[in-house]
Parts: C-alpha cells; structure tokens; sequence
C-alpha cells in the first residue's frame, strides 16, 4: 500500500513538472510555477504555493507547460529607447552664425564719386573663416559685393564729406554659391573691424588668394592691389571717399547661414 501511494505521488510530482511554465530570466536564472497573470508591465507566478511578482523587461523567455489552461503568451516588452547619437564636434551641419566676421580683399576699386549705388563688385576671403574647428569658407573663396550708398561730396555753401558704403551678398564655398547678407559697411564702422582685417591681410598667403580664383582678371587684380593696397581700407581723398584694389575690409554677417 505505501509502495503504491509512493508511485503515485511521483507520477503527480513528474506530471506537475511536465505541466509547469518555465521563466528564464535576464540573469541567468530559470523559475518554474504556474503562470496566474501577465496584466501590465509584470507577470504572477506561483511557485510552490508562492506567489512571485517578475517585471517582464527582465525576462528573457517564457516556456509554458501543456496545460490549456495557460495564459497567454506574454508580450515582449518594447526594447528602451537608445538615447540619440551625438554628432562628434565639427561633423554637424556647417551654419555660418550672425555676428561671423568675413574679411575681404576688395577687386576693384570703388569710391564716393566714381560708383553708383546698386553696383556690384568682387573680391575674395582673406583667411580661412572657422566656426569653432569647423572652416566654414576657405581662405580665396570668391564673394560678390554691392555698393549700398554712393555719393560725392557736395561743394558750395554747405560742403557735405563723400559717402561710401558697402556690404556683402554672396559667396562662393567650394564651388557652390550661397547667398549672405552682411552688415553695411562705411568708412566709420570699418575703425571697428579695421584690425581684425588687417590681421587677416597679414596673415593670408597672395599665391593661395590667386590660385584660388578661376577668373585670370580677378586673379590679376588681387596680385596687382594685394601688394600695395591691402589692408588700407577706406581712404579720404580730398572729400571723396576711395576703396583701392586690394583693400581688406572685415564684413559682420548680418543673419545667420545654413550652409
């Protein structure tokens, strides 16, 4: 009789572990029990009479025993979000901000009482302009200017000085054209931004301006005034205002760029 009582209780015990649901953990660790509910971010697993809460975000597998009388199967919890990846400093999009100073060799000659207001001119970036590590326009890059107010000065009763004033309206990256827009630029404020330019004259190699001009004329200009001319600026002659070929004049970038 006890024999029999022993056979029978390892057939139920045998039979409970065909029958049982088996959870393998993240871990490492395997449970065995019956799963009772897998409502929300968790599932109840009883076993041996103990019930056990598990999150399913740590859960790497569910095996459900034979039983029809099984739960669903649990939902796979959604993988956590990966956080963003950061581009590594000077591989983001170039943008060229306001307030970038943009020194330039004038191509051609202007002043108060030879240029029209309305008339475009040429010159090309006088060292490399960087944002952060990031050169955003190479030194020689070609620019295209306009004259924003031209006037020669008036004589008689009330003598009124020439005015000259200028910004800039394009420039030439690598090829490509983008349109810019600088703040004017007239014979008073250029005593802020006369030294940055002239720093920028200084330091800038003719042969590198030169050769990276396409235009033979262009380029025949800026050797031709880079020499005597450059970073001279503005200059009053008489009461007229000149511009000579090859002056450098530093351009604040009025609205930023995104390139």
């Amino acid at each position: 009789m006890k024999i029999r009582s022993l056979l029978l209780s390892c057939a139920l015990l045998i039979a409970g572990n065909l029958l049982a649901d088996t959870v393998n953990l993240k871990d490492g660790r395997t449970l065995e029990g019956s799963i009772t509910s897998t409502q929300g971010d968790a599932i109840t697993l009883n076993s041996g009479g103990i019930e056990m809460t598990i999150k399913k975000s740590d859960i790497a597998h569910i095996t459900f025993g034979s039983s029809g009388s099984a739960p669903a199967t649990v939902p796979t919890p959604p993988p956590a979000p990966s956080a963003p990846s950061v581009a590594p400093s000077g591989q983001s999009a170039a943008s060229i901000p306001a307030g970038t100073s943009i020194s330039v060799s004038i191509q051609q000659s202007l002043s108060s009482d030879g240029s029209e207001s309305g008339q475009t001119f040429r010159g090309v970036t006088v060292g490399d302009v960087r944002v952060g590590d990031q050169v955003v326009i190479p030194s020689g890059s070609p620019v295209t200017g306009v004259v924003l107010k031209a006037e020669h000065a008036r004589r008689g009763f009330r003598k009124t000085p020439g005015t000259l004033e200028i910004a800039l309206k394009e420039v030439t990256i690598n090829g490509r054209q983008v349109a810019i827009q600088t703040l004017p630029v007239d014979e008073t404020s250029q005593r802020q931004g006369g030294d940055m330019a002239r720093n920028a004259a200084k330091g800038a190699a003719l042969g590198a301006i030169v050769g990276a001009i396409g235009d033979d004329d262009v380029g025949d200009s800026a050797a031709a005034g880079a020499g005597a001319g450059a970073a001279s600026g503005f200059l009053r002659k008489g009461q007229e205002v000149h511009l000579n070929t090859g002056a450098v004049i530093a351009f604040s970038v009025q609205y930023g760029v995104n390139l």
